[in-house]
């Protein structure tokens, strides 16, 4: 019979570290950052010489956002294995965080050192030397790199941006033409040239780069923005926004750059109030040319929604809410136009859509309770509306919409009880809310119920806005409710002359109260045209 011997200690040492060092990838994996970290510091406790367990708590420090207990269990980890370049990276990291530049340096420095064809680290050293603002260390590895690699725009700007920063501006010329000579063909150095001539204000020269830039490669219209920029600068409108233009037209140009563009000048319009038909334009251009990029789209209904040519806006909203339903402003600015044009059944279908797409969104909830009370679907006008009152959070305007809308679902509905205390619920918010004021005493008055009321309610409303005529209106009414029937007359007729176009129902109250008056004839002349 064989006889399984017990491990030694240095073996049980081993198995529990790889249990530990296990166990902690597959709770970090399963986002229990706190037990991870407790598996690999046990890693640590059994066997403190292997590096493994001292990078993973970095890594899981520098998720938490404690970048000092990073940086010290990443040096940890680069102490015990100077060999493995994800160490280093991280240790990159940590440093350029922690603004340690020289720190990072180094260790690019190491790394290129370990791998000497990697032209990535030769640059990510001089970068971070820059940075640190050791410039005779970042030039000796420029010198360095072009020995050993060729000389390369990355030298060539690198030297300039180090001779400007160290004062030497003839040098970083020199440097610039040096580049133009060894790289006659790139639009790109030429530009960088341009720019620093333009910069240090030698307008004509850096135009006469600018101009020789749109000859060589007039196919390339980021020429056109570059250019237009300078103009821009230098205060000469009219011909920027004619470079912007001819780049606005090009298909070639990622939308997104206009885009940019375009908002950079209208950030300029409204410090400086100018370009508005320019910019106009340019809008018109972008959209003629990039039509159906969802963000050109977008940023041009807005355009022409804000102007008031809502027909228009709609058609762009509805196009964006089919080709990208995740653009929250097309689903609300086309929801407000549907509102605007009391088209209460599309704009219901549109809010079921949008509530349906994000669910938790109280303003869409909102517009569908409405629109379906309005459309007589009023168990789906409450369900709508108290589901979007549960997910409003710290908006007191909605909740007062929620609270007006819900009233006049639940007075339609016939539950008058739950209707008043909607109401009574929006005016200890807001005692003064014109709008619920109308409303309440208006059905009050409908029902009969607490004429007093009704009568102090829409009189505090006509002291808001004494000449609004739905407002006077209700007023006229509750007075004839109250048997007040002369000043009802005098209320209504007024409320009429106001009106430029008075609805049946208005007439149908006129009638009423002209016949109370003792004027049966008149009474029935405005009853049949209410009629």
């Amino acid at each position: 019979m064989d006889i399984i011997s017990e491990p030694d200690s240095a073996d049980r040492v081993r198995m529990e570290y790889e249990f530990s060092f296990s166990e902690g990838a597959k709770q970090k994996m399963l986002g229990n950052l706190e037990q991870a970290e407790n598996f690999y510091s046990r890693c640590i406790q059994l066997l403190p010489q292997k590096p493994a367990p001292y990078y993973e708590l970095a890594s899981l420090a520098y998720v938490k956002g404690d970048i000092e207990s990073a940086r010290s269990f990443g040096e940890q980890a680069i102490k015990l294995d100077p060999s493995n370049k994800w160490y280093k990276f991280l240790g990159i990291e940590m440093a350029v965080l922690q603004e340690r530049y020289a720190d990072g340096a180094g260790y690019y420095r190491q790394l290129s050192e370990q791998f000497p064809d990697q032209l990535e680290l030769r640059n990510g050293e001089i970068d971070l030397l820059m940075q640190a603002g050791d410039y005779k260390s970042s030039l000796k590895r420029l010198d360095e790199l072009e020995k050993d690699f060729g000389y390369s725009r990355f030298c060539g700007i690198k030297r300039k941006e180090v001779y400007l920063a160290t004062g030497k501006d003839k040098l970083a010329y020199k440097e610039m033409e040096r580049m133009i000579s060894e790289f006659p063909d790139e639009v790109e150095v030429i530009g960088i040239l341009a720019e620093l001539y333009a910069e240090k204000g030698e307008e004509k020269k850096a135009l006469d780069l600018y101009e020789k830039m749109k000859r060589m490669n007039s196919g390339n219209p980021l020429v056109y923005f570059s250019l237009g920029k300078y103009y821009l600068e230098l205060g000469r409108n009219e011909e920027a926004i004619a470079e912007f233009q001819t780049g606005f037209a090009s298909k070639q140009v990622n939308p997104e750059i206009k885009i940019q563009v375009f908002l950079e000048l209208v950030n300029l319009q409204s410090s400086e109030n100018q370009f508005n038909e320019q910019l106009e334009t340019l809008l018109g251009v972008m959209y003629n040319t990039d039509k159906g990029h969802p963000n050109v789209d977008g940023l041009y209904a807005e355009y022409i929604f804000n102007k008031g040519d809502e027909k228009e806006a709609e058609e762009i909203y509805k196009r964006i809410t089919k080709t990208t339903p995740s653009n929250f402003l097309a689903w609300q600015n086309l929801l407000f136009i549907q509102n605007n044009q009391l088209d209460f059944d599309e704009m219901y279908s549109i809010a079921d859509e949008a509530a349906g797409n994000y669910p938790n969104q109280p303003l869409f909830l909102l517009f569908k309770g409405i629109a379906a009370s309005q459309t007589n679907k009023l168990d789906e006008a409450v369900e709508a509306l108290k589901a979007g009152m549960a997910v409003n959070i710290n908006n007191s305007e909605l909740t007062k919409q929620f609270f007006i809308s819900l009233g006049d679902a639940y007075y339609q509905k016939g539950d008058y009880e739950q209707a008043f205390r909607n109401f009574e619920n929006l005016l200890a918010l807001e005692p003064d809310n014109a709008i619920v004021l109308n409303n309440y005493s208006y059905y009050l008055a409908l029902l009969g119920q607490k004429p007093e009321k009704a009568l102090e309610m829409i009189e505090r409303c006509i002291k808001q806005e004494p000449d609004n005529p739905t407002y006077l209106d209700t007023y006229a009414w509750v007075l004839y409710k109250n048997n007040e029937y002369e000043k009802a007359l005098e209320v209504i007729e007024k409320a009429i002359a106001l009106s430029d176009d008075p609805s049946g129902e208005v007439l149908e109250h006129y009638g009423d109260i002209l016949f109370r008056n003792n004027k049966p004839e008149k009474a029935v002349e405005i009853w049949k045209n209410a009629k």
